[in-house]
């Protein structure tokens, strides 16, 4: 098969981006929907599925899964697709789409990302990098969580990015969530209403295919889907008066809804929400999601319990109900990049899947509900069409200075200090910064770390346990600017800012930076940024001069 593609597509391999650019324009140009009936069962069960595979181009494995599983669409990780600039990721779109092209079909690939701004940003070189969707919410004004949303969405589809899966709109009641937090909007269901309605009208009035996600709602767990099946014990008049107002009020402005891997029993007391056909039953007929619906990554391990394989939570998933299945970002468990699925993984998945169909453990019927959807996404949002040219970049390029403005007005209306009125007076201040290492890259993009012979900067191990030996790092403090990031996964760092506390002077000033609520009696100043970003960061910084007095 590789032997024919190169031959045949020789270009391909030799990665001339301006030869495929003009014939992947010509060709979309060209092109129309395809038929059902001119399907294959091999080419529907590819339409279904998301992949990962690892290059920064499109490689021999990415060409296999595109001829071989045909694929319907892929997600990039930086771990793995490189995403070092705009340029890069633009020529990999490019490039992946005329490879789709070339095929009998030419139906269009869905180029998906995780860009939900804030704590979970996949593309941080060369673009806008926004607070996330608390801040958003800390700002108490709607109208930028739409210009958020717009300047966002452009950035990606110069990039030829099709797909966020984004917005985030769980209700975060659980103060002790480790995976929510901070990506959600607010606490209160109508306040994720308000911001997220005006996330998905900006992602849609630029085209970019939005994705609520995690229906019913994972903001009330105290354990994460990636590493295990959380529990959700609420009954349904709970469930609809606080987790489900946000799909029902936003399900049908969005094209795709994603699923959580959580047991709820007042959905379904045996299977998983990924499993259960009775919960997405729930979000067919009564939130009235008519579009897509797409599964949480296969990978995680809150859908392999008891031993399932990736092919039986595949098939599960979509006897359930699912559209669209995701395979990939493994490493978001912390494990090794030799357990991504690679192309011989996607292709056993297909092929098993093929075979499901074929052994009438799931009907073609039914496959070609789910197919049906997916080629009228596409074609809804015109991946069909010739696309704008290559000045599309360019454009992007002079409307980043404007976005990066926004970033920061959003950061600024978002930052809070808790301690509004304190001054401090202080002749030659010796300033000890205290990070975990986790916070490093984003604060090498601000003044933080500007060289300054009265302050130290001290990086540490964001899984620390033993604090005495960093602590002899510092030397004689009379400010300590501490920072936390996501306490509630990472709760040593509260035990080392009070390991710091009791063992210095008792004149030090205690500062925190701080992206979520924490004891309010902490320190002797408490700024929330309500974000890890660069920007936000550096709002804290500006802002803390503010409050020092020589």
């Amino acid at each position: 098969m590789f032997t024919i593609i190169s031959k045949k597509f020789p270009f391909i391999y030799k990665k001339n981006l301006l030869l495929l650019f003009f014939l992947f324009v010509s060709l979309k140009a060209e092109n129309t929907v395809p038929k059902l009936e001119d399907l294959t069962l091999e080419e529907k069960i590819g339409q279904l599925l998301i992949v990962h595979f690892r290059g920064e181009d499109c490689n021999k494995e990415a060409l296999q899964m595109i001829y071989e599983a045909h694929v319907g669409g892929v997600i990039y990780y930086p771990w793995s697709n490189g995403l070092n600039s705009p340029l890069q990721i633009q020529h990999l779109s490019a490039h992946l789409q005329a490879a789709a092209f070339q095929k009998k079909n030419k139906i269009p690939l869905l180029i998906s990302v995780d860009q939900e701004g804030g704590v979970v940003n996949r593309l941080t070189k060369g673009m806008t990098l926004f607070p996330g969707n608390y801040a958003l919410g800390q700002t108490k004004d709607p109208q930028l969580a739409f210009e958020y949303a717009s300047a966002s969405a452009n950035e990606l589809l110069a990039m030829g990015i099709n797909m966020n899966l984004a917005p985030v709109i769980d209700v975060n009641t659980q103060p002790c969530n480790p995976v929510i937090g901070i990506r959600s909007f607010s606490t209160c269901p109508d306040e994720i209403v308000r911001f997220g309605s005006k996330v998905v009208e900006g992602f849609n009035k630029a085209g970019l295919i939005a994705t609520l996600k995690h229906f019913p709602g994972h903001g009330d767990t105290n354990s994460d889907s990636h590493h295990t099946l959380p529990i959700v014990n609420k009954t349904l008049v709970e469930l609809e008066k606080v987790e489900l107002v946000p799909f029902k009020a936003l399900a049908s402005q969005t094209p795709v809804v994603m699923t959580a891997h959580l047991l709820v029993p007042a959905l379904d007391a045996l299977n998983c929400v990924t499993f259960s056909k009775s919960a997405i039953d729930v979000l067919r007929k009564e939130i009235g999601e008519k579009g897509i619906i797409l599964t949480d990554s296969l990978v995680m391990q809150g859908v392999l319990q008891d031993g399932k394989t990736v092919e039986q939570a595949a098939l599960k998933s979509l006897q359930a109900g699912h559209d669209l299945l995701l395979l990939g970002g493994k490493r978001l468990l912390n494990e090794s990049s030799e357990f991504e699925l690679e192309a011989k993984d996607v292709l056993k998945i297909h092929q098993f899947l093929v075979n499901a169909v074929r052994q009438n453990l799931i009907s073609e019927a039914r496959i070609d509900i789910s197919v049906k959807r997916i080629l009228a996404l596409k074609e809804s949002y015109h991946l069909f069409q010739s696309e704008e040219d290559d000045l599309q970049l360019r454009r992007r390029e002079l409307s980043l200075q404007k976005n990066q403005a926004l970033a920061k007005n959003i950061a600024e209306k978002a930052l809070h200090n808790l301690n509004e009125d304190l001054k401090i007076s202080f002749q030659n201040p010796r300033v000890t910064l205290i990070a975990p290492d986790i916070l490093k890259e984003e604060l090498e993009k601000t003044d933080w770390l500007t060289p300054n012979q009265n302050v130290q900067v001290i990086l540490f191990d964001a899984n620390l346990k033993e604090f005495q030996t960093v602590l002899e790092k510092c030397q004689e403090i009379n400010v300590c600017v501490f920072f936390f990031y996501n306490h509630k996964k990472y709760p040593n760092h509260l035990d080392f800012f009070n390991f710091i506390k009791a063992h210095k002077n008792s004149e030090m000033i205690a500062v925190v930076v701080a992206d979520s609520n924490i004891q309010h009696d902490l320190a002797d100043v408490t700024l929330y940024t309500y974000s890890p970003c660069a920007v936000s960061l550096q709002c804290a910084k500006e802002y803390l001069m503010t409050i020092f007095e020589e």
